[in-house]
C-alpha cells in the first residue's frame, strides 16, 4: 500500500515540476517535496498500529471437519 501512494505521490511530483513547470525545482521545493510523503507515510504507519486489528494472542476457536463432496457419475 505505501508503495503505491509513494508511486502516486511521485507522479502528481513529476507533474507539476517536470512535465508542465507549475512550479520551480529549487532547494525550498526539494526539502517539501522530500518531506511530505516521510511526515504521510510516518502518520499512516502509526495511525494504523492504533485502528488496525492485530493480536499476537491467536486461538483456534472452534474445529472445522471436512466435507465429502459426492460426484455423479453420468452415463454409467
Amino acid at each position: 500500500m505505501e508503495i503505491l501512494l509513494l508511486g502516486i505521490y511521485s507522479f502528481f511530483v513529476w507533474l507539476i515540476f517536470f512535465k508542465f513547470k507549475w512550479l520551480p525545482w529549487n532547494i525550498v521545493s526539494q526539502v517539501i517535496t522530500i518531506t511530505l510523503p516521510i511526515l504521510g507515510l510516518t502518520v499512516l504507519i502509526l495511525l494504523l498500529n492504533i485502528v488496525a486489528p492485530s493480536s499476537h494472542d491467536v486461538r483456534v476457536v472452534n474445529y472445522v471437519g471436512g466435507h465429502n463432496r459426492q460426484e455423479l457419475v453420468h452415463g454409467e
